[in-house]
């Protein structure tokens, strides 16, 4: 397979911050890029940005504003580096996103699954039913019809 990072004088800048983790981080993303385009590590270079979370280290994050502390200098370095609003948002933003949406997305389900499985198995009589309960068995008969 061709890859389409080519293995001339090109650098390859990954930006990240300079915590341990994210440099640990990066090192790895590094090493499975030349791994899989079979390139150098001269190919590559880390540059390290500074977020205001960073460079304050005196005050807790929550005095000092809380959002964006992170995240402004990398949507900043982008801009310059010529990305467009929607790259930074699907390059950048969303996977920084990703845990929070799916916490919410575990939560909203364990709440829709509760709403489902308590009336099923606490209705007694077929009366007694939730509008939920009712629909799934009706939709379940019906469509035990058409399949078999």
């Amino acid at each position: 397979m061709k890859s389409n990072i080519s293995s001339n004088n090109n650098l390859i800048r990954i930006g990240t911050r300079g915590s341990p983790l994210a440099l640990k981080q990066a090192c790895e993303v590094k090493n499975l890029l030349a791994k899989a385009h079979n390139l150098r590590e001269s190919n590559f270079e880390i540059i390290i940005i500074k977020t205001t979370g960073d460079k304050i280290v005196d005050q807790p994050l929550g005095s000092i504003g809380g959002k964006g502390l992170f995240t402004k200098e990398i949507e900043e370095a982008s801009v310059i580096d010529g990305a467009s609003r929607l790259q930074i948002f699907f390059r950048i933003m969303l996977p920084l996103a990703l845990p929070a949406l799916f916490t919410v997305a575990i939560v909203n389900f364990g709440g829709a699954w509760n709403d489902y499985v308590w009336p099923l198995v606490s209705a007694s009589e077929s009366n007694m039913r939730t509008l939920q309960v009712g629909m799934s068995l009706q939709l379940g008969n019906r469509l035990g019809m058409y399949m078999g």
